[in-house]
């Protein structure tokens, strides 16, 4: 025995209803793919152009962890943040590395510097002013750890401050300076030779290199922080 289907049969009034409702929905589904083809576009804009505020996101988070007395996280949070800056300057410069995350355990003095140093960090200048950027933030982490005994973390701080701002000489010297103090003199003319790759630093490397490396005459590691700190004012 046959089956037929039972066709359903919609009023006139009701086939208008539905078809109003399809193309609310096709309205709704393109505004939909709209707004997150512009979402997408804007944040590839920002990525290329404005990583700084990329950045400010995971310093804020590494802010509100500490604020909050929570289980920060805080190293790797603030090296998520540089590495929008890194990533981007990578692409102007074939001598950076397109992504730098050193393996860096949190330690207690860490923490304390942290604690010190970063509830009070005006996470909004960073965008908005020249005068106090990420290569900063890190230079001043880096003197701080030095300073409490942790020199892997100086380091690796004042590593990534360089790759974030290759062009800024006072970098490039206190790293060499630091190998220098610690008598290591093949380490500290292979970091000065790196700031010979760039091309606002070499004066400064230069003068470095004739007058203090060539010398065996270093400097207590931190010595140009008053030097950089006038730097960034005359800016």
């Amino acid at each position: 025995m046959p089956i037929f289907e039972k066709k359903k049969y919609l009023s006139p009034f009701a086939e208008n209803h539905e078809r109003k409702l399809a193309g609310a929905s096709f309205y709704v589904l393109a505004g939909v793919v709209f707004i997150l083809v512009l979402l997408t576009s804007e944040f590839i804009y920002i990525y290329n152009n404005k990583p700084d505020i990329l950045s400010v996101i995971f310093l804020k988070k590494a802010q509100f962890s500490l604020k909050s007395n929570s289980n920060p996280n805080a190293t790797k949070d603030l090296f998520k943040a540089a590495n929008f800056i890194i990533s981007s300057k990578s692409k102007d410069y074939k001598q950076i590395p397109r992504s730098f995350f050193p393996d860096l355990a949190e330690s207690e003095k860490m923490n304390e510097i942290y604690m010190q140093y970063l509830p009070s960090m005006n996470t909004e200048e960073i965008i908005k002013s020249e005068k106090y950027d990420l290569p900063r933030v890190f230079y001043d982490i880096a003197i701080l750890a030095y300073e409490q005994g942790e020199t892997k973390a100086f380091l690796k701080f004042l590593q990534a401050a360089i790759y974030m701002n290759p062009e800024l000489s006072h970098l490039h010297v206190e790293m060499a300076n630091y190998y220098l103090y610690e008598g290591n003199i093949e380490k500290a003319d292979e970091a000065i030779s790196f700031c010979f790759e760039f091309n606002s630093p070499v004066k400064h490397c230069r003068d470095y290199k004739e007058n203090m490396l060539e010398k065996d005459l270093a400097e207590y590691p931190g010595f140009l922080s008053k030097e950089l700190e006038k730097y960034y004012e005359e800016l």
